[in-house]
């Protein structure tokens, strides 16, 4: 085993190195978000690589930053909410407890809301737009592995298909929380550009994750997207209106050639079943999968009642009658996010969150009117707010507080809005003090 121990300085080299370099350490942290790919049942090294690098970095930016530096954690109301969100799931294990939970599930639970905490080290990561553009090209390209993963695999899966039954089997829905929101940001970005080579670059970059997001055949998430779309055209003048339009009827014919030429022979019945999966959203109520949600509902509308402000604890269980697999399940999900909040830390808890959501949708809004004229952090502005806004609408089918794939969005997305303030209200200030 010696060879490990030159592995292991190199390691820790880099960990040293990279921790003093907070863009570095960002891009590293949202690099290792990748472990998702892994479905490996039980803790993975790539999972336990993620959370030692990525907390140790946490640890290190709060030493750094109250001990050393001696600056303030809290910068805006944001930042208190996220902060008594989190208090609370501490607080809540003696809740857990109280209704015969376990710390073994409060403690897994509670390290998934952790990572929302991972907002503060990157907020400070983007001081410049320098630094904010190379966090973002690395949430983009992690992204866009896991695009690329979805499709290679789709594509050798359906090649061999007969029926059209086995290409909706073979769907990859895997990644569905990244690439709505990431589709509306890159759409945004496009109809803000001014450059043709910008132009160009988004159109290719909009294509994959509209690929991307198409192929999970997730109807909700497609729901979800044209609610962000519609969020940018309200939100953008005349000039973005009309970009809007013509980048949508391009990306859709784009689209259509590129799942002929992607996936070959069956590319036509790929488009037939796009349109049918789609078409059939209005007859949701009668599919079985949602009806067996509903029935999740209706046990967690029982006992939210038992303790409304405090809720039942982080990491707590419930039992509904699964209607697919005909028994009671007793899970810790549920997919209504909104229920299940209410369900884990109460009312209390939930409007912690969701302050901190809203306050983040608030900043966009501000940005978007402010005097900030960059193509690049309006794009990224406006494109975020719009993916918070559909995002607390999708949560009522498709828990987007605890997937991690949707945390690593609000994570980065958030510290980007702060990041933007906090540039704003300095360049507010330069002009005040000009005049």
């Amino acid at each position: 085993m010696g060879y490990l121990v030159p592995a292991g300085i190199v390691g820790l080299w880099f960990v040293f190195w990279s921790f003093r370099r907070p863009v570095v350490a960002s891009s590293v942290i949202i690099f290792l978000y990748l472990h998702l790919l892994n479905k490996d049942e039980g803790v993975t090294p790539a999972e336990v690589a993620f959370v030692v690098y990525a907390f140790g970095y946490l640890v290190f930016w709060l030493f750094k930053t109250i001990l050393v530096e001696r600056r303030p954690v809290f910068r805006s109301s944001a930042d208190f909410f996220l902060c008594v969100f989190f208090g609370i799931c501490i607080v809540s294990g003696v809740v857990t407890l109280a209704w015969d939970g376990t710390l073994f599930l409060w403690f897994r639970e509670t390290m998934s809301f952790a990572q929302l905490l991972l907002y503060f080290p990157l907020r400070d990561a983007m001081k410049s737009k320098r630094d904010a553009v190379a966090v973002m090209i690395a949430a983009g390209v992690m992204i866009g592995c896991v695009a690329a993963y979805g499709l290679a695999n789709y594509r050798s899966a359906s090649v061999a298909v007969r029926y059209m039954w086995e290409l909706l089997s073979n769907r990859r829905a895997f990644g569905d929380h990244m690439f709505f929101p990431a589709t509306v940001v890159v759409m945004s970005l496009l109809v803000h550009a001014r450059t043709y080579r910008m132009r160009i670059v988004m159109s290719l970059v909009l294509l994959v994750f509209g690929l991307a997001l198409a192929m999970t055949f997730s109807r909700g998430f497609w729901i979800a997207t044209a609610c962000g779309f519609l969020v940018l055209f309200a939100a953008g003048e005349n000039r973005v209106r009309v970009n809007f339009l013509i980048a949508m009827s391009v990306t859709i014919m784009l689209a259509a050639t590129a799942i002929f030429s992607f996936i070959g022979a069956v590319g036509g019945s790929v488009l037939q079943l796009l349109v049918t999966r789609f078409s059939s959203a209005g007859a949701a109520l009668t599919d079985i999968s949602v009806l067996n949600r509903l029935a999740e509902t209706r046990a967690l509308l029982e006992l939210i009642p038992e303790s409304p402000i405090i809720g039942h604890g982080v990491g707590m269980s419930f039992s509904f009658y699964n209607i697919i697999y005909k028994v009671t399940s007793t899970v810790t999900y549920a997919h209504n996010g909104y229920l299940f909040l209410l369900f884990k830390v109460g009312l209390a808890g939930t409007i912690a969150l969701l302050g901190f959501i809203m306050m983040q949708i608030r900043t966009a809004a501000v940005i978007s009117r402010s005097v900030v004229k960059d193509d690049f952090i309006v794009g990224v502005v406006r494109g975020v707010g719009a993916a918070f806004v559909a995002m607390l609408l999708v949560t009522v089918t498709s828990n987007v507080f605890v997937e991690r794939q949707s945390i690593a969005i609000l994570v980065v997305g958030s510290a980007f809005l702060s990041s933007s303030a906090a540039v704003t209200r300095q360049i507010q200030h330069v002009r005040e003090t000009e005049r």
